[in-house]
């Protein structure tokens, strides 16, 4: 395996019969892996998360990061939203291969885990991360996420991002377009004036 072939890795949503898969990917990772995404050296998917898989759970999102049909293994990466009851906030939540981490594979796994929040109108991603895991910290705060104490653990830290609703984004694209062609006009007309004088 190679970085350099990290773009042929598909993501696509979980399906109820990738669960032997994604338990073969859990037992594959490394202790200390385990215990940065499960925050305990767990050999499988916790029964909550794998029943959520299979039954479809409409509380839960579930995005696999997988190698082309054939090669070995065949998950590479797990991304998780799990959306609160009163749907106003999600907690993320990912995890990377040890032989493909530091491939961009968090990174891709994060915006489209962000972009399937916003598409489900959650205002606010949370997440949770250990204090000293730095690349999952870097991770966040390249997304924007603020980071900050975690109100139960000390161990642990707290990070946040406000989503803004998809009209809102739109509306800023929108304006941001025009006052580009705004200035680009400007610029246009200037030049042409100073040609004729």
């Amino acid at each position: 395996m190679s970085c350099g072939t990290a773009p042929s890795v598909a993501l696509r949503a979980a399906a109820p019969d990738d669960l032997a898969a994604l338990q073969s990917f859990v037992r594959g990772l490394s202790i200390a892996t385990r215990v940065r995404r499960f925050f305990a050296p767990m050999f499988e998917l916790p029964p909550l998360l794998a029943r959520a898989i299979t039954e479809g759970d409409p509380q839960h999102r579930f995005l696999v990061a997988e190698l082309p049909a054939g090669e070995q293994p065949a998950v590479v990466a797990l991304g998780q939203l799990a959306l609160a009851s009163h749907r106003r906030s999600a907690e993320l939540a990912l995890v990377v291969a040890d032989p493909w981490q530091g491939c961009g594979l968090g990174t891709r796994l994060l915006q489209r885990l962000c972009d399937e929040a916003r598409r489900l109108g959650v205002p606010q991603l949370e997440a949770e991360t250990q204090r000293d895991n730095r690349a999952m910290l870097a991770l966040l705060r390249s997304g924007g996420f603020a980071i900050g104490r975690h109100a139960d653990d000390p161990g642990l830290l707290h990070a946040a991002l406000a989503l803004p609703p998809a009209q809102v984004r739109e509306r800023a694209a929108k304006k941001y377009f025009c006052c580009s062609a705004g200035v680009i006009a400007k610029i246009v007309a200037a030049k042409v004036a100073a040609k004729q004088l």
